[in-house]
């Protein structure tokens, strides 16, 4: 049996957030395949906040020189990038906060690298730690992180 890896999880997920459409703007301003908010891409390089603002919400940043809301939607070798990069971030985050729970069921849940990867995208990582507690955590859509750890839980993430 072939192991799922990198690229099945990436369109996998960028199946269910968007259809696969790397066009697509969300009604709450999320983009592309993978629906990034401008927060994360601020994370990632592409964004900065602007100054005197408080909070996470797309309002509060604006893209850097050389990006654009346009560029990016426009353009799927940039977001397929960006998603490789957040991945491989996310990967280590998880691996330092959550170490002992890799590998570990919550309920009828096994803790998988590449379903926690999923969970963050969807929650951050406090919506990781709130499923390792045993406790609901949702998106402003109602989807679940534990649905997200579930759906896409082990894959083989090597990039």
């Amino acid at each position: 049996l072939q192991e799922k890896g990198y690229e099945e999880f990436a369109e996998a997920l960028g199946q269910r957030e968007s259809g696969g459409n790397y066009k697509i703007v969300n009604t709450l301003g999320y983009l592309g395949k993978w629906q990034f908010g401008l927060a994360r891409l601020t994370d990632l390089g592409y964004c900065e906040r602007i100054p005197g603002t408080i909070g996470s919400g797309n309002f509060a940043f604006r893209w850097k020189t050389g990006y654009s809301k346009e560029y990016f939607l426009n353009t799927p070798d940039l977001q397929n990038r960006i998603f490789k990069a957040h991945v491989q971030d996310l990967v280590e985050r998880i691996k330092r906060a959550f170490p002992a729970s890799l590998g570990q069921k919550v309920g009828n849940i096994t803790f998988t690298l590449s379903g926690g990867v999923a969970g963050t995208h969807l929650g951050g990582l406090g919506g990781i730690k709130k499923f390792l507690e045993g406790s609901p955590s949702l998106d402003a859509f109602g989807t679940s992180v534990g649905e997200y750890v579930a759906r896409f839980g082990g894959y083989n993430l090597k990039t």
